[in-house]
């Protein structure tokens, strides 16, 4: 009409504005006839560690067909209890050390280190085995039940902190270097952590002194080389500082050690 032309109705265009070189506005869009473009795919990376790509969920469409802690996770078994891990385990385990520790830095770790993951999936079969022990006296269902499941629940605590402990012997330690002495905190304080819910007092002990130590060997080689600020203990993980100042504490007061000037870590802090 706005062209003066008649429409000779033939769809899905009009021949006469064909025949005319004009595309023909007579009829309205047939979104049947329009294909539909695919869904996208897209990577997600957690903002934390955008250039991890172990950490990389594939989302397409509406449907996410990986997580991204799933994948770090051998098979389903290990997954269920990663994943209770991090529902259920680390909420006690801050209540425990009174640091956010748990739910940050390990938890980034057990991306980059199998040590740190075979170790905390080993504390979340120990927590649920204490579960099911706790509750044989109050549970309806059957001892033998329970006695199966504290069973299954410890013997995949051990293989797990068995894999753990093997990866950590094939760790290295450079006192000068953040990173590794980072790993080596954070086993120590992993592996304290263990054995001091399975009853192993004297190994959680010793496993907490052996970090106090290497942290304090780290601050006072990062004095002694006056490393600048931005570069000493003061941008080691503060949580994971504040956990081995507690820690030391503990030791401590197990021990029945006196603190003497100079033997602490804690000294070549409030040095400074």
């Amino acid at each position: 009409r706005t062209r003066r032309v008649k429409c000779d109705e033939t769809r899905p265009n009009c021949k006469r504005c064909v025949r005319a070189g004009f595309n023909c506005d007579g009829y309205p869009l047939d979104r049947s006839t329009t294909p539909t473009p695919p869904p996208t795919t897209r990577l997600l990376i957690p903002r934390a560690s955008a250039n991890k790509t172990s950490q990389v969920a594939i989302f397409t469409g509406n449907t996410i067909l990986c997580t991204p802690w799933r994948s770090i996770c051998n098979d389903e078994v290990e997954y269920r209890y990663f994943d209770y891990f991090r529902t259920s385990t680390i909420e006690c385990l801050t209540d425990f050390f009174g640091t956010g520790i748990w739910g940050g830095l390990i938890l980034q770790l057990c991306h980059q280190q199998s040590f740190a993951r075979h170790a905390v999936i080993a504390l979340a079969a120990l927590h649920k085995a204490t579960l099911s022990s706790a509750s044989m006296l109050v549970s309806t269902e059957s001892f033998e039940t329970h006695q199966a499941a504290l069973k299954e629940h410890n013997a995949y605590a051990l293989k797990q902190y068995a894999s753990s402990l093997s990866d950590m012997r094939q760790m290295t330690l450079d006192e000068s270097d953040k990173d590794t002495v980072r790993n080596a905190l954070v086993s120590c304080l992993l592996t304290t952590t263990f054995e001091s819910f399975h009853g192993n007092r004297d190994l959680a002990l010793g496993q907490a002194a052996m970090g106090i130590k290497v942290l304090g060997k780290f601050i006072e080689h990062m004095k002694v080389n006056q490393v600048p600020n931005d570069e000493n203990n003061s941008s080691m993980d503060e949580e994971l500082v504040l956990a081995f100042v507690r820690l030391e504490t503990t030791v401590r007061m197990f021990l029945r050690a006196p603190k003497v000037p100079g033997d602490s870590f804690i000294d070549c802090q409030e040095e400074e």
